[in-house]
């Protein structure tokens, strides 16, 4: 009888709390009781995102090894700024950044790290990696939905753009489209003209590759 009667008391110990906060919610009769929705989308909303940084974390470390092996071979020829735009003494500080994607724990710091990487290394990963480097771009965007700021989001709406585009013979012109549209709305919002000029050379090289040369000619005008 004494095991009986103090496991409900016990029980109630428990509860009464998270009923006070408001975390879950009960009958008058304090026997049944529910978990608030607010609180189900929380949970599965952490569920989400802890499978989303595995995810970025997974493809990211699948390509990282290949990509650093083919860049470092580009920059021991002497062609790292022939090859990818990156002056000598800037290559250190790149090859370290991309290290530290590797070592960084799956959980919400990813997103730091590995948009700081798409910012200063996109070009490399899609050089030296073009096919896993689009499915890391996208699952960094997907990041960027929840842990990012407009700014960021749009970054990366254009990185992903650009990687759409960027096999030969696979380029999905229209969704890249979609993507950059979305960023040069936050561009103009936020006034950054640089990024607006560079937004507008890739809107418009997608224009003429889609054989829209009249709104390709728009695009170039926007960047005069």
């Amino acid at each position: 009888m004494t095991g009986s009667s103090s496991q409900p008391a016990s029980k109630m110990h428990v509860l009464m709390p998270l009923v006070e906060q408001g975390l879950i919610s009960s009958d008058l009769e304090l026997q049944n009781f529910q978990v608030q929705e607010l609180i189900r989308a929380i949970t599965k909303q952490q569920i989400v995102n802890v499978h989303s940084n595995d995810l970025v974390k997974l493809k990211y470390t699948n390509i990282i090894g290949k990509s650093l092996m083919k860049a470092q071979d580009i920059y021991d020829k002497g062609l790292i700024y022939e090859a990818l735009g990156i002056m000598n003494n800037n290559w250190e500080n790149i090859s370290f950044l991309m290290k530290k994607g590797i070592d960084v724990p799956s959980d919400g710091r990813t997103y730091g790290v590995y948009y700081e990487i798409t910012l200063k290394a996109s070009d490399i990963l899609m050089l030296c990696h073009p096919r896993d480097s689009r499915q890391f771009f996208q699952a960094c965007l997907q990041n960027s939905l929840l842990f990012g700021n407009e700014e960021e989001q749009a970054f990366m709406n254009i990185a992903y753009g650009v990687s759409l585009t960027d096999l030969p013979g696979y380029g999905e012109y229209k969704e890249a489209m979609e993507h950059y549209k979305k960023a040069l709305d936050v561009l103009k919002s936020r006034n950054i003209q640089y990024r607006q000029v560079l937004l507008y050379n890739s809107m418009a090289a997608n224009a003429y590759m889609r054989g829209n040369q009249v709104e390709a000619l728009k695009y170039v005008v926007q960047v005069r």
